[in-house]
């Protein structure tokens, strides 16, 4: 079984590859989804959240804005919401790999938001080859913008504006490692500035060469 990890900097369309590389068959772990399941319904991350960062629990669930407020502004409660958190997500991750390998699945994908970041605090994850994402910065900030409205909307209803929003994008930024240094450490790169069409046929010619 081959396993493809996938890094790239804030809204650079992570996802996106990831459901290309499963529309030609590749069983993806989505780590954000896995934390997204993990702060609305595990009740021994939400009593462990809430006992920390009391105000981000509403309705017996962890808001992921209010939640984000405190710890992106704020490097030690960032640290210590990554220790409660990754250690969940590894045991989460390990499943996934050895269900996949019990299945006699031929490709993963590993879809982890700051898996390069996370590695170098001892959050290891296994991986043949590392594909790296590459969008400019501005086109990453509209995303960004455009996908954080639309989960408010669908989420809790807060109100934020595009300024507000802007300012949380930087401070994801500032936390994520630079774009030449994610290349230099990646076996692949992907240009996804252009149409998903076009981005498609890089993720096809990268499963032609492995």
């Amino acid at each position: 079984m081959k396993i493809i990890a996938i890094t790239g900097g804030v809204a650079s369309g992570k996802n996106l590859v990831a459901k290309i590389f499963e529309k030609f068959g590749a069983k993806n772990f989505d780590a954000d989804d896995e934390v997204h399941k993990l702060l609305k319904s595990d009740q021994e991350t939400i009593n462990q959240i809430s006992k920390i960062f009391p105000q981000a629990k509403i309705n017996n669930q962890i808001s992921r804005e209010i939640l984000g407020n405190l710890v992106f502004e704020n490097k030690q409660n960032l640290k210590i919401l990554e220790q409660i958190i990754h250690p969940q997500i590894r045991r989460k991750y390990q499943e996934f790999i050895d269900h996949n390998q019990n299945k006699n699945q031929k490709i993963v994908v590993l879809n982890i938001p700051l898996l390069l970041e996370n590695q170098a605090q001892g959050f290891r994850y296994f991986y043949d080859y590392l594909v790296a994402i590459k969008c400019d910065k501005q086109i990453r900030r509209q995303r960004f913008i455009t996908r954080y409205k639309k989960r408010l909307l669908n989420d809790l209803n807060l109100k934020i504006n595009d300024a507000q929003i802007e300012k949380r994008f930087e401070e994801i930024v500032k936390i994520q490692i630079d774009d030449e240094t994610r290349f230099a450490k990646a076996d692949f790169v992907i240009d996804n500035n252009s149409t998903g069409n076009f981005t498609e046929l890089q993720v096809k010619e990268i499963l032609n060469q492995i």
